[in-house]
């Protein structure tokens, strides 16, 4: 059982825990998760993991982020040039941080891979710290005279700027467009890898028919981004569609993905998959992406890094000036081995002087079964009738006893290792216990023979005093 002077050291960890119980709970609720999809980990039709699996087989090493993209911060830059951030599917937007990481990332060397349709990939887009690329993604659906089976599944033509031109061809699921209003902005250059036929149309209405304002044209599905500043290169995708296990195998969408990579990391290298930008319908798994966040935004911020330990030491420095010392044994078993091996010595001075008067002060509190705070708040008299013994009253109560004699000492060690508790069963409840006459035993020293020193005792503070001036040291332990 904790005292309450205890209790101020858990206040802050409470309140800490209470705020990210709180933060995740809202992060979870008051956005609804979406089912689960273009996830790496899951076969299902909808997912990444046929993908994942033919790029570990070409060499490349996989892994994710499940935090914030932020966390590439943390990566050697001397290793970006061989790695690629794969976003496949934005259902949960990027913060300005997240972009900029990501910006800074390509600027340093490293490559994106964004594939979006009707998401957030647009957060990233538009957050660079650089410049305005000028491209979007329309987020509406596209759709084209070229298709299988039905509208959904509409087929481009698409090619890569390597060596030895290649026509690939590819099936989409429902894509979206790109947006980009000149090939030139700045020092930006924009490549076409990959668009619709000229009898494409952007559904703008979203009533899955062509209304006179929504003209037929070729429309960019697919675009290479480079720029001056920019050491790496970002292919802008608008479907993920294209990575997805039902569409993998069919036509050349494995062989184009894969050759894309090529492109990219043409020593090999590192593909890492961004799981942080899909929200799961497992309340668990939600949770942990806010947690995780929360602890790589913190370690990310420089302002938060610098503040924490500040927030940390000045806890500690209230958490010092509040907390006093507690009592050092709660066992009476263990109490019991310390105070026979320091009883059964003989008497060195003062330094032994306190450590028998904090061993018999624990040994009063255990025997009537107090608890520390409870023990503090005894009043004198009760106190008092409690130890029953005016010699080992006087002991506890009086500073003169420091010049007793050897004699006195080793006379208050029989005392205090003779004493027992009063009440039949030990415990103290509040109850007046009578102070009957004690008969003492014959011995060489029978306590002070001065009537004033005898009887100085009842003049003294209340006993909860000298209990609280004991508790601060150290000499017992």
């Amino acid at each position: 059982m904790f005292s309450r002077r205890e209790n101020w050291v858990f206040l802050p960890v409470v309140i800490i825990i209470l705020i990210l119980l709180f933060y995740t709970l809202f992060s979870v609720y008051i956005s609804p998760p979406n089912r689960p999809q273009l996830s790496i980990y899951s076969d299902n039709w909808s997912d990444l993991s046929e993908c994942r699996n033919a790029i570990l087989e070409r060499g490349y090493k996989t892994s994710s982020i499940v935090s914030t993209p932020t966390i590439l911060e943390k990566f050697d830059v001397e290793e970006y040039a061989n790695m690629v951030y794969m976003a496949i599917g934005v259902e949960r937007e990027y913060s300005e941080d997240d972009a900029h990481a990501l910006w800074e990332f390509v600027r340093d060397g490293g490559n994106i891979i964004l594939a979006d349709d009707f998401g957030h990939g647009n957060s990233f887009l538009t957050n660079s710290p650089y410049y305005n690329p000028d491209v979007r993604i329309s987020n509406k659906r596209l759709f084209d005279q070229n298709f299988i089976k039905n509208t959904k599944f509409i087929t481009i033509n698409a090619t890569l700027p390597v060596p030895g031109y290649r026509r690939y061809e590819l099936i989409l699921n429902e894509p979206s467009a790109l947006e980009i209003k000149s090939t030139y902005y700045s020092n930006t250059f924009f490549t076409t890898l990959a668009a619709s036929s000229s009898g494409g149309w952007v559904d703008e209405n979203e009533n899955e028919v062509r209304d006179p304002r929504e003209l037929k044209g070729s429309y960019e599905i697919i675009t290479l981004l480079q720029d001056k500043q920019l050491k790496g290169k970002i292919i802008i995708i608008s479907d993920p569609g294209l990575f997805i296990n039902d569409n993998w195998p069919l036509l050349d969408n494995w062989r184009y993905i894969l050759d894309m990579l090529g492109l990219l990391l043409p020593a090999g290298g590192e593909v890492i998959f961004d799981e942080s930008r899909h929200i799961n319908e497992n309340t668990f798994e939600n949770s942990r992406h806010v947690l995780y966040s929360g602890l790589i935004y913190l370690t990310s911020t420089i302002w938060i890094i610098l503040l924490v330990p500040i927030i940390i030491i000045s806890f500690t420095i209230i958490i010092g000036v509040k907390i006093k010392p507690q009592y050092a044994w709660r066992n009476r078993n263990l109490l019991e081995a310390k105070y026979l091996n320091i009883l059964n010595y003989p008497y060195e001075g003062p330094y032994d002087y306190y450590q028998i008067h904090g061993i018999f002060l624990e040994k009063v509190r255990l025997g009537y079964g107090f608890e520390p705070e409870e023990f503090r708040e005894l009043d004198r008299d009760t106190f008092y009738k409690l130890i029953g013994d005016e010699y080992l009253i006087e002991f506890l109560t009086q500073n003169y006893v420091l010049n007793r004699n050897l004699e006195y000492f080793n006379f208050i060690k029989r005392r205090v290792l003779d004493w027992e508790p009063r009440h039949p069963d030990g415990r103290y409840f509040g109850r007046a216990v009578e102070a009957e006459p004690i008969e003492h035993e014959p011995s060489e020293y029978e306590g002070p023979t001065d009537d004033s020193s005898n009887q100085a005792f009842v003049k003294e503070q209340p006993i909860n005093k000298f209990i609280r001036e004991f508790d601060n040291r150290n000499y017992w332990r």
